[in-house]
């Protein structure tokens, strides 16, 4: 069994999430998976959502197959790429 940590969020009409799986059936690695989420402070909490889920695989693609709302999801494996599409556009300088 793999948990998956997905970070979900819509902008434009595209949905996108970061995604992270391990067969840790502790909860330490989906914990500090959290603890890297939280530690991102220039996105604010609202701008997504959290799912947390098991399937038989690691991949995302075991995901989608299982929940129909991941179907037309586009993966994300780096958390700073994630955000880089959340962030406020920095003002230009004049």
């Amino acid at each position: 069994m793999f948990r998956h940590f997905i970070v979900y969020s819509e902008l434009d009409g595209v949905a996108f999430a970061y995604h992270f799986s391990t067969s840790d059936r502790t909860g330490q690695e989906i914990g500090k998976a959290w603890a890297r989420l939280q530690a991102h402070t220039t996105v604010q909490g609202d701008a997504y959502a959290i799912h947390v889920l098991g399937t038989d695989s690691p991949t995302f693609t075991s995901v989608q197959d299982m929940d129909p709302y991941f179907a037309n999801v586009k993966e994300i494996t780096d958390l700073a790429e994630f955000f880089s599409y959340l962030e406020p556009a920095t003002p230009a300088q004049p």
